[in-house]
């Protein structure tokens, strides 16, 4: 699914691990809509930390979609961000 990067934050957690949350809008699914949604919704997203760096103010308005990859007990988990349209060279 396409996305719009529209903000993003990076932190310590209380452990001391660098984390960063994005920000990101997109359309409503077909399910969504189908009850009751319209327009579009925002999602706060967290990346691992292999991917920290490309995200930088330049990025923001980026169109990107995120990578999927088998997380703990075999569910789905976010793996990476793939830029669409020039963003995080």
């Amino acid at each position: 699914m396409e996305n719009i990067l529209i903000g993003y934050r990076k932190f310590k957690s209380k452990k001391g691990s660098d984390c960063c949350i994005v920000n990101l809008v997109h359309d409503f699914s077909s399910f969504d809509i189908s009850h009751g949604a319209y327009g579009q919704t925002v999602e706060e997203v967290f990346l691992p930390e292999d991917c920290h760096g490309s995200i930088t103010p330049a990025v923001i308005g980026s169109l990107c979609e995120l990578v999927y990859g088998a997380g703990m007990y075999g569910k789905p988990a976010v793996t990476g961000i793939k830029f669409l349209n020039n963003g995080g060279k």
